[in-house]
């Protein structure tokens, strides 16, 4: 992964009962923008980058050539693949709310980072993505 940052980024993960874990933060290093990745990146589940600490994510073949990039704008991205699958995937989720944490409450215009829209109103947003050959 490429980062439109070139310092480490701060993450968080999903706990053992499928919930956003806010309660501990991760440090993720990268070199020159640069996360590499290999069969034990997810091992601990999706990358959960939040506070629109990034808003573009390149894909880089092993000789760092770009090809594939997605920019968007949303609060959190996600970043995940199975743990321990080696599956030849990764998904990249732009997210405007985030996963359910133990103690969120249950109504939507109460939870962190959610969008919520009173009736009759409009939101947008924009997402991209952009195919190198």
């Amino acid at each position: 992964f490429g980062f439109d940052k070139e310092e480490g980024l701060k993450y968080i993960l999903i706990s053992e009962k499928g919930c956003a874990d806010p309660s501990t933060e991760y440090s993720l290093e990268l070199t020159d923008g640069l996360l590499p990745l290999d069969t034990h990146t997810f091992d601990k589940d999706a990358l959960i980058i939040e506070n629109e600490q990034i808003h573009k994510v390149t894909l880089y073949t092993k000789e760092k050539k770009a090809y594939l990039s997605l920019h968007f704008h949303a609060p959190v991205v996600g970043l995940w693949s199975p743990p321990a699958k080696n599956a030849p995937f990764v998904c990249i989720e732009p997210w405007h709310s985030l996963p359910s944490a133990e103690n969120d409450p249950q109504e939507w215009n109460e939870r962190a980072a959610a969008v919520c829209l009173a009736p009759g109103k409009r939101w947008s947003t924009t997402l991209s993505t952009t195919v190198e050959r």
